[in-house]
């Protein structure tokens, strides 16, 4: 069989001749089509940067929060300390002079041959022990790691600021494109 024999229909002639015009793309409007998603393209990765930059930038601000307010309580807890052990000293000493007083009463009593009973014996050295956790030493070891962390990411966005793209001006491509000189106008066409 033969295309003669058996003509086209219409619906196929006419899908066929679209078929053709779609092969025969104009290159001018490819490279423009082109050209126009590359700069799509970029500005969607200037933004996409950008906005990871400023992600940065306000975890790095809080950060830098974060250590003035952890310094901040670690003066209010040194004061707070400070009046503890303050008060801890003052209980000391009267604990030593309580006990002297008691040494004092033994002697006596033991000089005027009277027994007496006195279970005073407290062991000192549970009391003279200071068993509290360093808190203030993991506080200050807890701001300096912060602080090293702020330092980081603040050198982090130097770094990614002085690394920022050229965004210049929008310029068509430098391409010379079929039936270009015909384009320009009077004078000043060709380059």
């Amino acid at each position: 069989m033969t295309q003669m024999e058996h003509p086209l229909t219409a619906d196929v002639q006419k899908a066929l001749t679209n078929a053709q015009k779609l092969a025969a793309v104009d290159p001018t409007k490819q490279l423009q089509s082109a050209a126009s998603r590359l700069r799509t393209a970029r500005d969607q990765l200037a933004q996409a940067r950008e906005a990871r930059l400023k992600m940065h930038g306000s975890w790095a601000k809080f950060i830098t929060e974060a250590v003035q307010r952890w310094n901040q309580h670690i003066e209010d807890f040194e004061t707070r300390d400070a009046e503890h052990q303050s008060a801890i000293q003052v209980a000391m000493e009267k604990y030593q002079n309580a006990k002297q007083e008691v040494e004092s009463s033994k002697e006596a009593l033991t000089a005027s041959e009277i027994t007496l009973d006195i279970n005073a014996e407290v062991n000192d050295e549970e009391l003279m022990a200071d068993d509290t956790p360093s808190i203030q030493d993991d506080m200050k070891a807890m701001v300096t790691n912060l602080d090293r962390i702020r330092a980081r990411q603040a050198e982090a966005l130097e770094e990614s600021a002085t690394k920022k793209p050229r965004v210049e001006k929008e310029e068509e491509p430098n391409v010379r494109l079929l039936g270009a000189k015909s384009l320009q106008p009077f004078g000043g066409g060709g380059r």
